[in-house]
């Protein structure tokens, strides 16, 4: 398997015609924000390959001056779900993001709070076997409610991310005027 990283104009491609039928409408940033990120090189599209075959894609924001990342999409094409693909792309994705930045958070649907709790469930336990671990802290954005989990990028201890990091990270991403109006700390 080898990763690609994807430019502007693919990543406008797999948005409009992958991610909008995999990601509820709440959960998808605009594809302008999208670019705008990338613009500024603080965003990164991958697509995992093997041969021909595309397998999955992976949407990475970077929060350098905090040394994290967020996986802000992370979707494998569902002939190749349940087949071991899923985390060997998340393998090699994380030795790309460690030349970057030391952790990364990843987003999981709270499965207290949507209707489907086994694929949220199913999410996070897919995570935490690939050596993702809890964060104490849990967000809603733009209504969503999440689970936070976070990787050490590089083989290192999991260092402690902490809410103001958690909260500097979505600023940075949202802007001010929206992370005001959509971020939000839940129990």
């Amino acid at each position: 398997m080898r990763i690609r990283t994807i430019d502007s104009q693919k990543m406008a491609t797999i948005y409009q015609s992958f991610l909008t039928d995999v990601f509820p409408p709440a959960e998808l940033r605009s594809l302008t924000s999208m670019r705008s990120l990338l613009q500024q090189h603080r965003y990164e599209t991958f697509e995992a390959v093997d041969g021909n075959r595309v397998i999955g894609y992976a949407f990475v924001y970077y929060a350098f001056d905090l040394d994290l990342a967020l996986l802000d999409y992370y979707a494998i094409l569902p002939e190749y779900r349940s087949k071991g693909w899923g985390s060997a792309f998340l393998v090699k994705l994380m030795e790309i993001v460690g030349k970057r930045v030391s952790r990364m958070l990843i987003e999981c649907e709270h499965p207290d709070f949507i209707e489907d709790r086994t694929t949220a469930e199913r999410r996070i336990s897919f995570y935490m076997a690939n050596g993702a671990v809890f964060l104490p802290q849990n967000v809603s954005v733009y209504g969503v409610a999440y689970r936070l989990l976070v990787m050490a990028c590089v083989k290192s201890t999991h260092r402690p991310v902490s809410t103001e990091q958690i909260e500097a990270l979505y600023q940075g991403l949202l802007g001010r005027v929206l992370f005001d109006q959509e971020f939000h700390k839940i129990g």
